[in-house]
Protein backbone atom coordinates (compact mmCIF):
# COMPACT_ATOMS: atom_id res chain seq x y z
CA UNK A 1 0.00 0.00 0.00
CA UNK A 2 1.60 3.25 -1.20
CA UNK A 3 0.58 6.89 -1.29
CA UNK A 4 1.22 9.26 -4.19
CA UNK A 5 0.83 12.99 -4.82
CA UNK A 6 0.09 14.21 -8.33
CA UNK A 7 1.98 17.47 -8.72
CA UNK A 8 1.19 19.21 -12.01
CA UNK A 9 3.51 22.15 -12.51
CA UNK A 10 2.49 24.80 -15.00
CA UNK A 11 5.33 25.80 -17.30
CA UNK A 12 6.29 29.43 -16.74
CA UNK A 13 4.26 29.84 -13.53
CA UNK A 14 5.40 32.48 -11.05
CA UNK A 15 5.55 32.42 -7.29
CA UNK A 16 2.14 33.32 -5.86
CA UNK A 17 0.06 32.39 -2.82
CA UNK A 18 -1.61 29.81 -5.06
CA UNK A 19 1.72 28.20 -5.91
CA UNK A 20 2.99 28.53 -2.34
CA UNK A 21 0.06 26.43 -1.08
CA UNK A 22 0.74 23.75 -3.68
CA UNK A 23 4.46 23.69 -2.96
CA UNK A 24 3.85 23.44 0.80
CA UNK A 25 1.47 20.54 0.18
CA UNK A 26 4.20 18.68 -1.71
CA UNK A 27 6.70 19.24 1.11
CA UNK A 28 4.32 18.11 3.85
CA UNK A 29 3.14 15.01 2.02
CA UNK A 30 6.70 14.16 1.04
CA UNK A 31 7.57 14.10 4.74
CA UNK A 32 4.62 11.71 5.25
CA UNK A 33 6.07 9.30 2.70
CA UNK A 34 4.00 10.28 -0.35
CA UNK A 35 5.83 9.64 -3.61
CA UNK A 36 5.56 12.50 -6.11
CA UNK A 37 4.13 11.98 -9.57
CA UNK A 38 5.43 15.10 -11.28
CA UNK A 39 4.16 16.43 -14.57
CA UNK A 40 5.08 19.56 -16.51
CA UNK A 41 2.34 21.07 -18.66
CA UNK A 42 1.56 24.44 -20.16
CA UNK A 43 -1.64 26.23 -19.17
CA UNK A 44 -3.10 25.98 -22.68
CA UNK A 45 -5.69 23.38 -23.61
CA UNK A 46 -3.34 21.91 -26.22
CA UNK A 47 -0.49 21.75 -23.73
CA UNK A 48 -2.68 19.86 -21.28
CA UNK A 49 -3.79 17.39 -23.96
CA UNK A 50 -0.18 16.75 -24.98
CA UNK A 51 0.66 15.84 -21.38
CA UNK A 52 -1.99 13.10 -21.15
CA UNK A 53 0.22 10.24 -22.48
CA UNK A 54 2.87 11.08 -19.89
CA UNK A 55 0.21 11.17 -17.17
CA UNK A 56 -1.06 7.73 -18.18
CA UNK A 57 2.45 6.31 -17.98
CA UNK A 58 2.96 7.72 -14.49
CA UNK A 59 -0.42 6.49 -13.28
CA UNK A 60 0.54 3.02 -14.48
CA UNK A 61 2.61 2.68 -11.30
CA UNK A 62 -0.53 2.63 -9.15
CA UNK A 63 -2.38 -0.48 -8.02
CA UNK A 64 -5.58 -1.34 -6.13
CA UNK A 65 -4.13 -0.76 -2.67
CA UNK A 66 -2.63 2.66 -3.47
CA UNK A 67 -3.90 6.18 -2.79
CA UNK A 68 -3.47 9.13 -5.15
CA UNK A 69 -3.97 12.66 -3.84
CA UNK A 70 -4.40 15.34 -6.50
CA UNK A 71 -4.42 19.09 -6.00
CA UNK A 72 -7.63 20.47 -7.52
CA UNK A 73 -8.24 22.28 -9.85
CA UNK A 74 -6.21 20.97 -12.75
CA UNK A 75 -8.00 23.15 -15.33
CA UNK A 76 -8.33 20.31 -17.82
CA UNK A 77 -11.25 18.01 -18.61
CA UNK A 78 -8.81 15.53 -20.11
CA UNK A 79 -6.78 15.41 -16.88
CA UNK A 80 -9.89 14.78 -14.79
CA UNK A 81 -11.12 12.06 -17.16
CA UNK A 82 -7.71 10.37 -17.08
CA UNK A 83 -7.59 10.37 -13.28
CA UNK A 84 -11.15 9.05 -12.91
CA UNK A 85 -10.63 6.42 -15.58
CA UNK A 86 -7.38 5.32 -13.98
CA UNK A 87 -9.04 4.97 -10.59
CA UNK A 88 -11.81 2.82 -12.07
CA UNK A 89 -9.43 0.72 -14.16
CA UNK A 90 -6.65 0.20 -11.64
CA UNK A 91 -8.69 0.44 -8.46
CA UNK A 92 -6.58 3.01 -6.61
CA UNK A 93 -8.14 5.45 -4.14
CA UNK A 94 -8.61 8.87 -5.75
CA UNK A 95 -8.58 11.84 -3.32
CA UNK A 96 -8.83 15.52 -4.29
CA UNK A 97 -7.45 18.39 -2.24
CA UNK A 98 -9.73 21.26 -3.29
CA UNK A 99 -7.77 24.51 -3.41
CA UNK A 100 -10.40 26.38 -5.40
CA UNK A 101 -13.59 26.03 -7.39
CA UNK A 102 -13.03 28.43 -10.23
CA UNK A 103 -16.65 29.06 -11.14
CA UNK A 104 -17.32 30.22 -7.61
CA UNK A 105 -14.13 32.21 -7.50
CA UNK A 106 -14.62 34.11 -10.73
CA UNK A 107 -18.21 35.11 -10.36
CA UNK A 108 -20.43 32.56 -12.01
CA UNK A 109 -23.82 31.89 -10.45
CA UNK A 110 -23.17 29.99 -7.21
CA UNK A 111 -26.45 28.09 -7.61
CA UNK A 112 -25.54 26.81 -11.06
CA UNK A 113 -22.00 27.08 -9.88
CA UNK A 114 -19.45 24.73 -11.15
CA UNK A 115 -18.36 23.49 -14.54
CA UNK A 116 -19.47 20.09 -15.72
CA UNK A 117 -15.87 18.88 -15.75
CA UNK A 118 -15.31 19.94 -12.15
CA UNK A 119 -18.62 18.42 -11.05
CA UNK A 120 -17.76 15.10 -12.60
CA UNK A 121 -14.26 15.11 -11.10
CA UNK A 122 -15.56 15.91 -7.64
CA UNK A 123 -18.37 13.35 -7.83
CA UNK A 124 -16.10 10.60 -9.11
CA UNK A 125 -13.39 11.06 -6.50
CA UNK A 126 -13.32 8.68 -3.55
CA UNK A 127 -12.82 11.48 -1.04
CA UNK A 128 -12.32 15.25 -0.80
CA UNK A 129 -10.31 17.56 1.41
CA UNK A 130 -11.89 21.01 1.34
CA UNK A 131 -10.84 24.17 3.13
CA UNK A 132 -13.97 25.12 5.06
CA UNK A 133 -17.31 23.68 6.19
CA UNK A 134 -19.02 26.20 3.88
CA UNK A 135 -17.20 24.74 0.88
CA UNK A 136 -18.18 21.20 1.88
CA UNK A 137 -21.79 22.32 2.36
CA UNK A 138 -21.82 23.93 -1.08
CA UNK A 139 -20.47 20.77 -2.69
CA UNK A 140 -23.03 18.62 -0.90
CA UNK A 141 -25.70 20.96 -2.22
CA UNK A 142 -24.73 20.27 -5.84
CA UNK A 143 -24.80 16.52 -5.34
CA UNK A 144 -21.26 15.66 -4.26
CA UNK A 145 -21.78 12.83 -1.76
CA UNK A 146 -18.24 11.53 -1.31
CA UNK A 147 -16.61 11.55 2.14
CA UNK A 148 -15.22 15.01 2.95
CA UNK A 149 -13.09 16.57 5.62
CA UNK A 150 -11.84 20.13 6.06
CA UNK A 151 -8.38 21.55 6.60
CA UNK A 152 -9.96 24.73 8.12
CA UNK A 153 -6.92 26.82 7.25
CA UNK A 154 -3.91 26.50 4.96
CA UNK A 155 -0.54 25.65 6.39
CA UNK A 156 2.29 28.06 5.65
CA UNK A 157 5.71 26.46 5.81
CA UNK A 158 8.51 28.90 6.51
CA UNK A 159 11.81 28.98 8.39
CA UNK A 160 11.11 32.60 9.40
CA UNK A 161 10.23 33.41 12.95
CA UNK A 162 7.63 36.07 13.74
CA UNK A 163 8.84 39.56 14.54
CA UNK A 164 8.99 40.27 18.29
CA UNK A 165 5.84 41.99 19.53
CA UNK A 166 6.16 45.75 19.90
CA UNK A 167 3.95 48.13 21.85
CA UNK A 168 0.39 47.97 20.55
CA UNK A 169 -0.30 50.80 18.10
CA UNK A 170 -3.54 49.74 16.39
CA UNK A 171 -1.86 49.24 13.00
CA UNK A 172 -3.07 46.58 10.56
CA UNK A 173 -1.33 44.91 7.63
CA UNK A 174 -2.73 43.63 4.36
CA UNK A 175 -0.77 41.35 2.00
CA UNK A 176 -1.85 40.20 -1.42
CA UNK A 177 -2.51 41.12 -5.03
CA UNK A 178 -3.46 44.78 -4.69
CA UNK A 179 -5.05 44.80 -8.13
CA UNK A 180 -7.87 42.70 -6.66
CA UNK A 181 -8.28 44.86 -3.56
CA UNK A 182 -10.63 47.58 -4.82
CA UNK A 183 -11.78 48.24 -1.25
CA UNK A 184 -8.42 49.93 -0.60
CA UNK A 185 -9.76 52.93 -2.51
CA UNK A 186 -12.48 53.43 0.09
CA UNK A 187 -10.82 52.87 3.45
CA UNK A 188 -12.35 54.54 6.51
CA UNK A 189 -10.51 57.73 7.38
CA UNK A 190 -7.95 57.09 10.09
CA UNK A 191 -7.58 53.33 9.58
CA UNK A 192 -3.85 52.65 9.84
CA UNK A 193 -3.02 50.06 7.20
CA UNK A 194 0.34 48.89 5.85
CA UNK A 195 0.12 46.90 2.62
CA UNK A 196 2.43 44.38 0.94
CA UNK A 197 2.22 42.98 -2.56
CA UNK A 198 2.24 43.75 -6.28
CA UNK A 199 -0.07 46.14 -8.08
CA UNK A 200 -1.03 49.82 -8.11
CA UNK A 201 1.90 50.93 -5.99
CA UNK A 202 1.82 54.58 -7.03
CA UNK A 203 -1.93 54.98 -6.44
CA UNK A 204 -1.85 53.32 -3.04
CA UNK A 205 0.88 55.45 -1.54
CA UNK A 206 -1.56 58.29 -0.89
CA UNK A 207 -4.07 56.13 0.96
CA UNK A 208 -1.98 53.56 2.83
CA UNK A 209 1.57 52.83 3.90
CA UNK A 210 2.94 50.77 1.01
CA UNK A 211 5.72 48.44 2.19
CA UNK A 212 6.69 46.67 -1.05
CA UNK A 213 6.87 43.17 -2.52
CA UNK A 214 8.75 40.33 -0.83
CA UNK A 215 9.17 36.55 -1.36
CA UNK A 216 6.41 34.50 0.25
CA UNK A 217 8.82 32.55 2.45
CA UNK A 218 10.24 35.77 3.92
CA UNK A 219 7.01 37.66 4.56
CA UNK A 220 6.16 36.12 7.97
CA UNK A 221 9.33 37.65 9.38
CA UNK A 222 8.72 41.04 7.77
CA UNK A 223 5.08 41.93 8.45
CA UNK A 224 5.12 45.01 10.65
CA UNK A 225 1.81 45.62 12.41
CA UNK A 226 -0.58 44.43 15.08
CA UNK A 227 -3.36 42.69 13.09
CA UNK A 228 -3.61 41.02 9.70
CA UNK A 229 -6.61 41.98 7.58
CA UNK A 230 -8.41 39.28 5.56
CA UNK A 231 -10.73 41.16 3.22
CA UNK A 232 -11.52 41.10 -0.46
CA UNK A 233 -13.84 42.58 -3.05
CA UNK A 234 -15.11 46.02 -3.91
CA UNK A 235 -16.45 47.44 -0.67
CA UNK A 236 -15.16 48.30 2.81
CA UNK A 237 -18.65 47.64 4.17
CA UNK A 238 -19.05 43.97 3.21
CA UNK A 239 -17.55 41.21 1.12
CA UNK A 240 -19.08 42.57 -2.08
CA UNK A 241 -18.10 41.64 -5.61
CA UNK A 242 -16.96 38.31 -7.02
CA UNK A 243 -13.79 38.04 -4.94
CA UNK A 244 -15.56 39.21 -1.80
CA UNK A 245 -18.35 36.67 -2.22
CA UNK A 246 -15.79 33.88 -2.60
CA UNK A 247 -14.64 34.59 0.96
CA UNK A 248 -17.82 32.78 2.07
CA UNK A 249 -16.36 29.51 0.82
CA UNK A 250 -12.59 29.50 0.75
CA UNK A 251 -9.75 29.97 3.22
CA UNK A 252 -7.57 32.80 2.02
CA UNK A 253 -3.87 32.04 2.10
CA UNK A 254 -3.17 35.45 3.66
CA UNK A 255 -4.98 34.28 6.81
CA UNK A 256 -2.29 31.62 7.22
CA UNK A 257 0.45 34.11 6.41
CA UNK A 258 -0.66 36.42 9.22
CA UNK A 259 -0.99 33.63 11.76
CA UNK A 260 2.38 32.19 10.72
CA UNK A 261 3.73 35.66 11.48
CA UNK A 262 2.15 35.50 14.94
CA UNK A 263 -0.41 38.21 14.19
CA UNK A 264 -4.06 38.14 15.26
CA UNK A 265 -6.45 38.59 12.35
CA UNK A 266 -9.68 40.28 11.34
CA UNK A 267 -11.96 38.52 8.83
CA UNK A 268 -15.38 39.27 7.35
CA UNK A 269 -18.03 37.79 9.64
CA UNK A 270 -19.59 35.89 6.70
CA UNK A 271 -16.29 34.35 5.62
CA UNK A 272 -15.80 30.61 5.56
CA UNK A 273 -13.00 31.00 8.13
CA UNK A 274 -14.90 33.27 10.56
CA UNK A 275 -15.74 30.44 12.97
CA UNK A 276 -12.16 29.18 12.92
CA UNK A 277 -10.92 32.63 13.93
CA UNK A 278 -13.41 33.14 16.73
CA UNK A 279 -13.35 29.55 18.03
CA UNK A 280 -9.57 29.69 18.36
CA UNK A 281 -9.61 33.23 19.77
CA UNK A 282 -7.04 34.44 17.26
CA UNK A 283 -8.87 37.57 16.17
CA UNK A 284 -12.20 39.11 15.22
CA UNK A 285 -15.03 38.47 12.78
CA UNK A 286 -16.09 41.93 11.59
CA UNK A 287 -18.99 43.28 9.52
CA UNK A 288 -17.08 46.18 7.97
CA UNK A 289 -13.76 47.97 7.93
CA UNK A 290 -15.43 50.76 9.87
CA UNK A 291 -16.01 48.30 12.71
CA UNK A 292 -12.40 47.12 12.34
CA UNK A 293 -11.13 50.68 12.80
CA UNK A 294 -13.23 51.12 15.94
CA UNK A 295 -12.10 47.85 17.48
CA UNK A 296 -8.46 48.59 16.77
CA UNK A 297 -8.82 51.89 18.63
CA UNK A 298 -10.70 50.36 21.59
CA UNK A 299 -8.45 47.34 22.20
CA UNK A 300 -6.28 47.40 25.32
CA UNK A 301 -2.73 46.13 25.61
CA UNK A 302 -3.95 43.21 27.76
CA UNK A 303 -6.65 42.20 25.27
CA UNK A 304 -4.19 42.36 22.42
CA UNK A 305 -1.58 40.33 24.30
CA UNK A 306 -4.10 37.50 24.78
CA UNK A 307 -5.03 37.45 21.08
CA UNK A 308 -1.38 37.55 20.09
CA UNK A 309 -0.54 34.61 22.37
CA UNK A 310 -3.33 32.54 20.82
CA UNK A 311 -2.22 33.51 17.32
CA UNK A 312 1.33 32.42 18.14
CA UNK A 313 0.11 28.95 19.18
CA UNK A 314 -1.94 28.43 16.03
CA UNK A 315 0.83 29.97 13.95
CA UNK A 316 3.28 27.36 15.18
CA UNK A 317 0.92 24.63 13.98
CA UNK A 318 0.53 26.35 10.61
CA UNK A 319 4.30 26.66 10.13
CA UNK A 320 4.72 22.93 10.83
CA UNK A 321 2.09 21.57 8.39
CA UNK A 322 -0.28 20.43 11.14
CA UNK A 323 -3.58 21.16 9.40
CA UNK A 324 -2.84 19.28 6.19
CA UNK A 325 -1.36 16.30 8.07
CA UNK A 326 -4.49 16.05 10.20
CA UNK A 327 -6.83 16.31 7.21
CA UNK A 328 -4.90 13.66 5.27
CA UNK A 329 -5.08 11.29 8.23
CA UNK A 330 -8.86 11.77 8.44
CA UNK A 331 -9.58 11.35 4.73
CA UNK A 332 -7.32 8.30 4.53
CA UNK A 333 -9.30 6.68 7.32
CA UNK A 334 -12.62 7.61 5.70
CA UNK A 335 -11.72 6.28 2.24
CA UNK A 336 -9.95 3.14 3.31
CA UNK A 337 -12.26 2.03 6.10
Amino acid sequence: MSNFLLDVKTVGSVSTAYQKARDDTAVTLGALGYSPIELQASFSRLGRLMAIPKLNIRLGRLGPSDLLLTQHPLNSRAFYATLSGGARGRGYTNVLLVHDIDYLRYGYDADAGITLAEQMALREADGLITLTPNMSEYLSGIGVSQPMTQMQVWDYLTPCKPRPAANYSGTAVYAGNLNKAAFLRQLPTGLKLRVYGPGREQDLKQAVDYAGVFPADELPGLLDGDFGLVWDGDSPDSGAGDFGTYLRYNAQHKLSLYLAAGLPVAVWDQAGTANFVTDNHVGWAIKSLGEFKERLAATTEAEYAELRANAAKVGEQIRSGHFLRSAVERITELTRS
